[in-house]
């Protein structure tokens, strides 16, 4: 095949001679690069496929049998109660602030024998020996020791906060059922019967009044009385005096 020359668009002998390092003309540089196309469009997002079925939940497994309740045990016997002790009488004070009650003290202690016992505290315990109606009278009277003396007191009512001598003498007797309403000295001068008693008597003249019941005196005066406090108290007996009417029920 016959061999086929080819032309150059410039001779080498025409084209100026480069220095060394130089670079060629202006068709040897790139050209600049074009703008970027606009980013088409998003396609449209496909539809969402449908959910899955859930599985079916698994059968529950049966409940064991609950256990048997294990047997009571038997309760120990109860512990037999304890006597009860004697009532406590009322503390004597100096005064009080309301009416003492004027319903009957039904119970209490008592001492053996038919004399009752002044104690230490000023209250007294009836003897064993004595009728029911001579301990209530000392039981009840019990309230009437440390309160004051007033002139009139117990007269307008039992159920005072302070007492005179034919008071006190009304309130122990009304406890013991022997009198139906308060009596001052000279109107007891003919309550009852003429004379002493066998557990209970009532001594009075116009001026006052004070009784003796198994043994011991309830009286305001401090006479024959070796502690010699004032007011209603249980003091050692005293019989025998002149000028005073002796009565009993």
């Amino acid at each position: 095949m016959a061999a086929v020359a080819t032309t150059l668009p410039f001779s080498t002998a025409t084209a100026p001679a480069l220095a060394s390092g130089a670079r060629l003309g202006s068709w040897d540089a790139s050209g600049p690069t074009g703008a970027t196309g606009d980013s088409g469009p998003t396609g449209p997002v496909g539809p969402t496929g449908p959910t899955g079925t859930t599985g079916t939940t698994g059968a529950t497994g049966t409940t064991g049998a609950t256990g048997t309740t294990g047997t009571t045990g038997t309760t120990g016997a109860t512990g037999t109660t304890g006597t009860t002790g004697p009532t406590s009488p009322e503390i004597p004070t100096r005064r009080h602030r309301r009416p003492i009650s004027d319903s009957p003290v039904r119970s209490g202690q008592t001492v053996p024998g038919s004399v009752a016992e002044i104690l230490d505290t000023g209250l007294a315990v009836p003897p064993q020996d004595a009728p029911l109606a001579v301990k209530v009278l000392i039981w009840s009277a019990n309230r009437l020791i440390g309160l004051p003396y007033r002139y009139g007191g117990g007269h307008r009512s039992f159920s005072a906060n302070a007492y005179d001598c034919s008071g006190s003498v009304s309130y122990a007797l009304h406890a013991a059922g022997l009198l139906a309403y308060p009596m001052d000295s000279t109107a007891l001068m003919s309550w009852g019967r003429k004379g002493p008693g066998a557990w209970i008597t009532v001594y009075t003249n116009r001026g006052h009044a004070w009784l003796t019941v198994a043994g011991i005196r309830l009286d305001t005066s401090p006479v024959n009385d070796p502690v010699g406090l004032p007011g209603p108290r249980w003091r050692p007996g005293l019989e025998g005096e002149r000028h005073f009417k002796v009565r009993h029920a």
